[in-house]
């Protein structure tokens, strides 16, 4: 790991041909990436709230689950 680091911080490792602003995505993939961490926030993190907020109170657990109350598995 540590000598991948320091290949990966040579700066002529691709050649003297290439700059960073080449080696760049263009502004659009920007946005739409910005767009779309953005909207996953928007539809996740109320549904996180919500989570969390259950879980404090203690409204998850097994205790809410009802009871079965038929016959026994193959007593029938």
């Amino acid at each position: 790991m540590v000598c991948g680091w320091g290949v990966s911080q040579y700066p002529y490792l691709l050649g003297t041909h290439l700059t960073l602003k080449q080696a760049g995505s263009p502004d659009a993939t920007l946005k739409v990436i910005v767009g779309v961490a953005c909207a996953a926030v928007v539809l996740i993190l109320p549904s996180l709230v919500l989570l969390f907020r259950l879980a404090g109170r203690g409204s998850i657990g097994a205790e809410q689950v009802p009871a079965f109350e038929g016959p026994a598995p193959g007593t029938e």
